[in-house]
């Protein structure tokens, strides 16, 4: 037979545990943003190093040879909008925001599409 006492200690033991799961509320969300104006290993570092800046980001990967961007944030502190702004921002396409342009005129030369290297 469940005493008071017994009650009382599940109800407690209950109680932490659903505090416990509310702590969790931060989403940990993976994407992919296609940055097809990404040309070489400066145009990763840059991107990356723009990205690393964003609180709410965990991690940014930019694989330049299959221009693709991935992503992992926090969505409850930044939006993946937020992130390909933030790419826009940094003088490169990041799926249908287009880039900057006066941010992708300062990028070095390889950084730029073959078609715009002087």
């Amino acid at each position: 037979m469940l005493s008071f006492k017994n009650i009382k200690i599940a109800f407690i033991a209950l109680t932490v545990a659903l505090l416990s799961l509310s702590n969790l509320s931060a989403k940990e969300v993976k994407s992919e943003i296609k940055t097809p104006s990404v040309q070489c290993e400066m145009c990763k570092t840059t991107i990356e190093t723009a990205l690393n800046k964003l609180e709410g980001l965990i991690s940014a990967d930019v694989d330049f040879e299959k221009k693709v961007t991935t992503v992992k944030f926090d969505n409850e502190k930044i939006s993946l909008d937020d992130i390909r702004n933030e790419i826009s921002d940094a003088g490169y396409d990041a799926d249908k925001v287009t880039k900057d342009k006066r941010a992708y005129k300062r990028l070095h030369n390889c950084c730029k599409l073959p078609e715009d290297q002087k």
